[in-house]
């Protein structure tokens, strides 16, 4: 019985070892097109390279965005650097509670925020986070705890892209591009501080299908164990539902289900109502994401709605 288990533990090793070779080689000598279960390269517009590699020079600040694209397209820092508040940006494209959890976990202790301020929707709640992980895979180290999110996604993507990466990282860990504040893509400007500002263009009304908010156990379990980490840490924090235009807001047949959630983790603000002054028409580029009218409009309602003014940071 012991030899058979030697052999049957050889073998894995050995078809383990197989795999991992076959996924490197395989990325380093195919073109993209032909892997589509491996991601080999960053998606830049988002500037989540620039955004971590940023991240990890940044230490003591008064608060921490954090959160999907409603954050990093949608906290302005240079506000917050105008009322002398240390900000840090965060966010990253289709960030949900499993991605927010590991990005607390990494860079919290360093930032050591006295607040920290989420971007919380619906939408995240249903997502698998397949894109968000490999955003977040392309742009950063792959440590353990990555190698960990990777694992738990039981995604063949993530986890064969975790592979090839972390092997790139490996062979060239000089690979990721220099920190550039200034760099644009395709209208998607990098600022200081981890927000990105999009060229200016306004909102077409379109249709939005009504859903069903269905909640997965994966990502309430992950957005419960990051506020508990909040909470244990004494840091302070908010939850915010920041602008979308009024089809997406009301796009939702069982929203107290996910306002119940918000509001019984901490506090918890929405930040949509028409009295707040939002037009689509004149405050978003499309129908989740404000444009820098509509971004400077949010900001100052969020620096009033929350006294940040006022704060003894």
């Amino acid at each position: 019985m012991a030899v058979f288990i030697k052999k049957m533990f050889f073998t894995a090793m050995l078809g383990c070892f197989v795999y991992i070779a076959g996924v490197c080689l395989i990325g380093q000598l195919l073109p993209e097109y032909l892997i589509p279960n491996i991601v080999v390269k960053r998606e830049t517009k988002s500037h989540t390279h620039n955004r971590l590699k940023e991240a990890k020079t940044v230490e003591n600040i008064d608060i921490l965005f954090i959160g999907s694209s409603y954050t990093y397209r949608g906290f302005d820092t240079r506000f917050y650097d105008t009322i002398g508040l240390r900000t840090f940006n965060l966010g990253t494209s289709g960030q949900t509670p499993v991605q927010t959890q590991l990005l607390l976990k990494k860079y919290l202790p360093k930032m050591n925020p006295k607040l920290v301020i989420m971007s919380v929707d619906p939408y995240l709640f249903m997502s698998d986070g397949v894109g968000a992980s490999l955003g977040i895979i392309a742009a950063d180290d792959v440590d353990f705890d990555v190698w960990g999110m990777a694992v738990r996604s039981r995604n063949f993507k993530v986890l064969n892209s975790t592979i090839y990466i972390g092997y790139r990282n490996l062979l060239n860990p000089d690979y990721a591009e220099d920190f550039d504040p200034d760099r644009v893509i395709e209208g998607n400007t990098y600022i200081k501080g981890g927000f990105v500002e999009t060229r200016m263009r306004t909102y077409k009304s379109e249709s939005v299908t009504l859903q069903t908010i269905k909640f997965r156990q994966d990502q309430v379990d992950a957005f419960s164990l990051l506020v508990k980490l909040l909470k244990s840490k004494g840091i302070d924090f908010v939850l915010i539902r920041t602008p979308v235009t009024e089809n997406r807001y009301a796009g939702y047949t069982n929203i107290q289900e996910f306002n119940s959630l918000m509001t019984s983790s901490g506090k918890f603000i929405d930040l949509n109502h028409k009295a707040n002054g939002f037009v689509d028409s004149l405050d978003f580029y499309d129908v989740d994401h404000l444009n820098q009218t509509g971004v400077i409009k949010f900001n100052k309602l969020t620096i009033d709605t929350l006294n940040l003014g006022n704060q003894p940071f």
